[in-house]
């Protein structure tokens, strides 16, 4: 092979659309590969140097998802596309949010679009980040915060009336998904549920619209870290052990405020008093944002379901982020509000022990764990916890929901109590203390 080249790996089952994307890609410069099924793309992977995995969904036997994770596990740095019938979008989106694929593309794709992606995903790890500067309708991109296979996020400001400003995130989809009917469909459904939310505890939706050919939502900007990184530092590296635990009163503290946001959603009700069954789905510490004024908000409820709206997912696909979710998400079994109450046990725990509950050593160990709900006992990590403390994270911890909390609000009442026993208390004040620490403010980026 040319050493100039970079090398993809495409893997479908169907004979047609190999040679159909071989074809394209060599006219576009790249050195290609073909596998019939992910068992004959795993031996391709481990005696070759490919840049860019692209992977049907749909495969007899060992499916796209099932190598996807076998792919992050052991080519961790691999760029990765799934490509997907259109009706699977959601499924496709899902694996983004799981950080299995990079990008996606819909079939019948746009041969053009697709040459982009697999350039994009080539470029990863050192992506380019243009527009920084720019008018986006209304507001000016100032700096690209994060670059996923769906979309863009931005941070941004909007100007007004004797000189005011305010900072904004701006969540840009990118350009080929905006002209995906199924795609703008589920981005418009999370728009709406989102903008429904109006709560302290939930980052609020501004605007949401269509620019430059992109659909975009606007959020409030939250000045501050994710709890991931306020736990491993700016680059969010799990570095296992006390020196990532927060204290037990703000970490309580923390989960608290969380816990009441969650019991805000799981109540809210559409414009007729109908629950909306909302459920988050995906409560990690990625997903929680602490801003240097201590106020805790629940990010992200891109993966969230709702009654009544359309879903186009398979049936059985596993939704969320591994190391916090329930038996019930694991197995592929209908969740409710109690799910979210269960990740929420399981990011306290790690708040308190510096690690996840349930970690293996593989993706497959990890699973048997939450399967088996086996995991060390919190005050053998550290002694310090109270045992009332210990004991609301384990009853949120039990892998039947019907023996958990059984709402936001009995959680957040219950861990209430145990700091009250426990003669813990921490404040808004603490939380601001301890963001300013760990993540002291670096200079203004200039703009």
């Amino acid at each position: 092979m040319e050493k100039d080249k970079q090398t993809v790996l495409v893997v479908d089952d169907e004979q047609p659309i190999l040679n159909s994307v071989r074809r394209l890609l060599k006219t576009a410069g790249f050195e290609v590969l073909c596998a019939s099924d992910p068992v004959n793309a795993i031996d391709i992977l481990k005696s070759n140097d490919v840049n860019v995995l692209i992977t049907d969904y749909m495969m007899p036997g060992l499916d796209g998802i099932d190598l996807l994770v076998l792919v992050r596990e052991n080519w961790p740095d691999l760029a990765s596309i799934m490509m997907t019938a259109s009706p699977d979008v959601r499924v496709a989106a899902e694996a983004v949010n799981r950080n299995l694929i990079d990008f996606f593309v819909t079939k019948p794709w746009d041969s053009k679009n697709l040459v982009e992606l697999v350039r994009r995903a080539a470029a990863k790890n050192q992506p380019a980040a243009t527009g920084s500067g720019q008018l986006f309708g209304k507001y000016r991109l100032r700096r690209l915060l994060a670059q996923g296979g769906m979309a863009e996020l931005w941070l941004a400001t909007i100007k007004g009336a004797e000189g005011f400003e305010k900072k904004v995130v701006v969540k840009k989809v990118l350009e080929h998904l905006s002209r995906d009917p199924n795609f703008v469909e589920m981005f418009i459904d999370e728009a709406r549920m989102m903008s429904k939310l109006n709560h302290g505890n939930i980052v609020s939706v501004i605007d949401f619209g269509q620019e430059e050919g992109s659909y975009f939502m606007v959020m409030e900007h939250v000045d501050g870290p994710d709890l991931r990184q306020l736990l491993y530092g700016p680059d969010g590296n799990e570095n296992s052990g006390n020196e990532a635990a927060l204290p037990v009163a703000t970490a309580c503290f923390i989960a608290r405020q969380v816990a009441l946001g969650l019991d805000y959603a799981h109540r809210k009700t559409d414009d007729s008093g109908k629950p909306l069954g909302l459920v988050h789905r995906d409560i990690a510490p990625q997903n929680i944002l602490v801003s240097r004024e201590g106020v805790v908000k629940i990010a992200d409820f891109g993966i969230a379901k709702a009654e009544g709206i359309k879903r186009r997912t398979t049936p059985g696909m596993v939704r969320g982020t591994l190391y916090y979710m329930s038996h019930e998400q694991i197995t592929a079994r209908p969740v409710d509000h109690r799910t979210d109450i269960y990740a929420l046990s399981a990011v306290l725990y790690e708040m308190l022990a510096g690690r996840p509950p349930f970690l293996g050593a593989t993706h497959q160990e990890t699973v048997a764990q939450i399967v088996n709900g086996s995991y060390p006992p919190l005050r053998k990590l550290r002694r310090e916890v109270p045992r009332q403390v210990v004991a609301v994270v384990e009853k949120g911890l039990r892998r039947n929901p019907r023996f958990r909390h059984q709402s936001a609000a009995e959680f957040e009442h219950e861990l209430g109590v145990a700091m009250l026993k426990s003669r813990l208390s921490a404040t808004q004040a603490d939380v601001s203390s301890l963001v300013e620490k760990r993540m002291p403010r670096e200079d203004e980026e200039q703009w």
